[in-house]
């Protein structure tokens, strides 16, 4: 029981700092420019790819995380989709 509190604690929180966090940064950096290294178009480009690419990043391990908490690795979908063709 107590395993399930702290994995439901984990998502929960990857999810608000992690997931939520990303996009916002993007908003964030692109509405204040000036606060982010507007002036230096080389600097405000790579804080931007830099933010885009880790919220990829993060929705990518926020997606395998759900994966392993619901228990639906790849080869027991693909055993799940097999056996419904098979009937």
């Amino acid at each position: 029981l107590i395993f399930k509190v702290f994995a439901g604690s984990l998502i929960i929180s990857f999810f608000i700092c992690r997931i939520l966090l990303g996009p916002f940064m993007v908003y964030h950096m692109i509405n204040h420019r000036e606060e982010w290294g507007e002036g230096k178009g080389a600097l405000f480009l790579f804080n931007t790819i830099i933010v885009s690419v880790f919220a990829i990043l993060n929705s990518y391990w926020f997606h395998k995380l759900l994966a392993v908490a619901l228990n639906l690795k790849q080869k027991d979908v693909t055993s799940v989709i097999e056996k419904k063709k098979k009937t």
